[in-house]
């Protein structure tokens, strides 16, 4: 049994068998972040990362600089649609090219790039499974070089409901057929660890799928199917209902929300100003036991 839909990632054999193909497109994601001295979180180009090594052919680009909102006080916030189209166009991204997405952290980054461009319209990407970890575990070739992509002319294709607003979470909190799910670890959940947030603890009625607890630890690689579906199960979602996904900046909370896509989900959004928005608002309501 495979994911049921499988098309929505790659394993490292076929990318290393295609790399030559003309209409590939190669993403770096790579971010990084460290905590600073108020235990805030600070986040940092993975560009030297790429110039050090990467997947041959691939290409870099900064998702907290080069697509986020400009004039938002928030972090990765979706940028206008113009915006992200002037930076895909850049990177040679556009109707009939084959994308692929990777980076370091848990496929986080790249599931966040992948939902982005779902959200444009464009469906042809897929994610790598287990990312650069996977690719350097198996020992698979790294590249130097820093050529300048092919551009291309992306055309954006908005579609709504894949990154929703807290008025909707407001809505899902009592609403029996949409779950909202906290993509964060269980201390970050129940409270326990304060860090990144003016509040500690989770959005009212939310349950918590970590997100690196969808994954295998040593690879990254998305959990098997059975796994997965057996981790997804156990928030007890019916068929149709919906999933709104959150975190602290909707980063993570994009790969916890792939997870669904790519388990046949359907109603799946993210809470893209998630917890850097919710928890600063003492009007919204937040609370700290464990509900699962």
């Amino acid at each position: 049994m495979g994911y049921p839909n499988n098309h929505y990632l790659v394993e490292t054999n076929w990318l290393e068998s295609n790399l030559s193909q003309p209409d590939l497109v190669i993403i770096d994601c790579r971010i990084n972040f460290t905590l600073d001295e108020n235990n805030d979180v600070q986040f940092s180009s993975g560009e030297d990362d790429w110039a050090s090594g990467h997947i041959p052919g691939a290409v870099h680009v900064n998702i907290r600089d080069e697509l986020s909102m400009r004039d938002s006080n928030l972090p990765f916030m979706l940028p206008p649609a113009d915006h992200f189209a002037e930076v895909m166009s850049r990177l040679g991204v556009e109707d009939g090219k084959n994308v692929v997405l990777y980076d370091a952290f848990y496929n986080i980054w790249a599931a966040r790039l992948w939902w982005m461009l779902r959200t444009f319209g464009f469906t042809n990407a897929a994610v790598l499974n287990g990312g650069l970890n996977k690719w350097k575990l198996e020992n698979r070739p790294l590249a130097t070089d820093s050529k300048k992509p092919t551009g291309g002319t992306f055309v954006p294709r908005p579609v709504d409901g894949l990154f929703v607003d807290k008025h909707a979470v407001l809505s899902a909190i009592n609403d029996s057929h949409t779950c909202i799910v906290d993509a964060l670890n269980a201390d970050h959940y129940t409270g326990e660890n304060p860090a990144w947030v003016d509040r500690p603890g989770h959005i009212e009625s939310a349950r918590n799928l970590p997100f690196n607890g969808i994954v295998n630890e040593e690879t990254h690689a998305y959990m098997p199917p059975d796994e997965l579906g057996e981790a997804l199960g156990q928030l007890g979602l019916g068929a149709e209902d919906g999933v709104i996904t959150y975190c602290h900046a909707g980063n993570a909370a994009s790969s916890v929300a792939f997870a669904f896509a790519l388990m046949g989900h359907d109603r799946v959004s993210i809470y893209d100003a998630s917890l850097r928005e919710w928890s600063a608002d003492p009007e919204l309501p937040m609370q700290s036991e464990y509900l699962g």
